[in-house]
């Protein structure tokens, strides 16, 4: 009965909050030097948790990244595609001795562009994700047979890393001194992270990680140490240009 279904669900979401492992780091810059760079904040994060998801696992994670569209009627998100040939160039290039910082610097600057472009297209009603989710959907309810792009392996692939900028301004009694340190959410594959962080004042970035427990092949906390290791070397090499 109903009664027994609700205990059962109480039971599920508290074993899942208990398999939640969830660290918090905060950076040593923000988004005010970011700025200087004359590079989007945003997509400069990004492309951190990108290098910092590539020294942990020596692979490119396919990411999403929420976009809002709530400049049209009823519009809710789109998915914003981070990775693209030039963060993948960039990653690689970033421990490698034979790269000179001159280029590394460029195809950083490539990889940024790239996603901000994106992003400019995805709120602006024109990413891909929530339109290609709906013909899949649309497919299956219909009962007709799945155009072969559903099954590749870009439609297959999982997230292996979701991530959002938190808003860290509610109202306009916001103040720097008493604003939340921000919020996170779970990941959405059992062996990936999210992670969501949130732009504070003007020289702070708190990111919130969240991993699986039971998951041995991620930990928050590394990811945590990989991403603050991943904005001090960008400093460094956007510093020594």
């Amino acid at each position: 009965g109903f009664a027994a279904a609700l205990e059962g669900a109480k039971t599920h979401i508290q074993k899942t909050i208990q398999d939640i492992d969830l660290v918090v780091v905060g950076s040593d810059y923000g988004k005010g030097w970011i700025k200087q760079q004359r590079v989007s904040p945003d997509s400069f994060l990004q492309m951190a948790l990108q290098l910092a998801y590539y020294r942990l696992h020596e692979e490119t994670p396919k990411t999403y990244e929420s976009a809002t569209t709530r400049m049209f009627a009823l519009g809710r998100t789109e998915t914003i595609r981070s990775v693209s040939d030039h963060s993948v160039k960039w990653v690689k290039s970033m421990d490698r001795e034979d790269v000179s910082p001159e280029e590394k610097v460029s195809l950083l600057k490539k990889a940024i562009q790239y996603q901000t472009d994106y992003k400019v297209a995805a709120v602006n009603g024109r990413g891909v994700d929530r339109h290609l989710l709906g013909l899949y959907l649309a497919a299956e309810e219909m009962g007709y047979p799945l155009p072969q792009f559903f099954h590749t392996k870009a439609w297959t692939m999982v997230d292996k890393l979701s991530t959002s900028q938190a808003p860290a301004k509610f109202t306009q009694e916001w103040k720097l001194h008493s604003c939340t340190v921000g919020y996170g959410f779970g990941p959405a594959h059992m062996e990936g992270y999210s992670v969501s962080y949130m732009v504070i004042g003007e020289d702070l970035v708190n990111f919130h990680i969240c991993t699986r427990k039971h998951c041995t092949s991620t930990m928050s906390v590394k990811m945590g140490e990989a991403i603050k290791q991943a904005m001090a070397d960008m400093k460094t090499l956007m510093d020594a240009k």
